[in-house]
């Protein structure tokens, strides 16, 4: 797990230092490494995967509603492959990447919410 923490910041360093000038971004075999990390495929859930929507949809040298959508669709994919291995049935997945992006941002408001409020609440002994 270290190693792929190094990988993941290695990465996000690299995107910092070098701005994207370009829209192109291989999305599915972003999503394929990510699956593959942990051990898994996009085959495996037997249906087909489709995006809609990318980056910059906010000015940034990251892609964030981009992240935010490979992090849906692969859990979107585990869930698929588990009902697939339960009924024999396959299913599609579409992830709006301007959708995910705006479910980032209320994750991390909630959890700046959640800090902000449990801040200020001693600790019982």
């Amino acid at each position: 797990m270290q190693a792929d923490n190094y990988q993941l910041e290695a990465k996000i360093r690299e995107h910092l230092a070098n701005r994207t000038v370009s829209d192109e971004f291989d999305i599915h075999g972003e999503t394929e490494a990510v699956l593959n990390s942990i051990g898994a495929s996009l085959n495996e859930f037997g249906g087909e995967l489709s995006f809609y929507g990318k980056d910059p949809i906010i000015p940034s040298v990251l892609r964030f509603g981009t992240f935010s959508a490979i992090g849906l669709a692969v859990k979107a994919a585990q869930i698929a492959s588990i009902w697939r291995m339960k009924t024999g049935q396959s299913q599609n997945i579409h992830v709006d990447v301007r959708w995910t992006l705006g479910l980032l941002y209320l994750q991390l408001s909630k959890d700046a919410q959640y800090r902000a409020a449990t801040a200020a609440v001693p600790a019982r002994s």
